[in-house]
């Protein structure tokens, strides 16, 4: 009944061996690929961090399991983009760092859309620390877990100023051009109806 036993048990790590050899030379190895994933999963989020600290647009991340819309991440472009600081950002309500007051239903209508768990995409006039106005384009979208509840809002915003500068200049630009053209052929009708009189 001993032999028996001691002859079962040296079977059993005899397959445990042959499993493991197996498992060794075609790569598989539980511990060494627990770490793979883990190392994997580290790089991806050091690269996603650095591609969202990298961007020129303004990345910031809302809390949405607290009422009060509290900022808990932005990158330095966000900083750079409202100049306020880091101390300044983290763990305040979003609506309270820009001037809001000049945009009041934009506001309303971006609280909303976060309330009701949809995302917002629009344009709107904010105010920097110091008081200066600039134009940004302002994308919200939920951040969902597994179980389809929102924990998070992330925004980008995009400062447009520059773009809405130039794009008023190219519209003035236009506008006299064709004031030329029209004082031109005003000139022109002029010189041909005087020409028609004169004969």
């Amino acid at each position: 009944n001993r032999e028996k036993l001691v002859e079962e048990t040296f079977r059993q790590k005899t397959d445990e061996l042959k499993i493991r050899k197996w498992q060794l030379k075609h790569g598989f190895d539980r511990e060494k690929l627990g770490a793979d994933r883990e190392k994997l999963a580290e790089e991806q989020i050091y690269i996603q961090t650095k591609a969202m600290e990298s961007t020129a647009d303004g990345i910031f991340i809302i809390d949405a399991t607290k009422p009060d819309f509290l900022i808990i991440y932005a990158n330095p472009a966000f900083y750079s983009l409202t100049g306020y600081t880091k101390n300044e950002v983290i763990g305040k309500n979003y609506f309270l760092l820009h001037g809001f007051d000049v945009n009041v239903r934009v506001a309303e209508e971006i609280k909303q859309s976060l309330r009701q768990g949809k995302s917002f995409n629009g344009e709107m006039l904010n105010s920097k620390k110091n008081g200066e106005k600039f134009s940004s384009s302002l994308r919200i979208a939920p951040v969902r877990d597994t179980n389809g509840a929102i924990t998070h809002y992330v925004g980008i915003e995009t400062d447009t100023t520059l773009m809405k500068q130039r794009d008023l200049k190219i519209e003035e630009q236009r506008e006299e051009l064709l004031h030329v053209t029209r004082v031109g052929k005003l000139a022109e009708f002029v010189s041909s109806l005087a020409h028609e009189i004169n004969q």
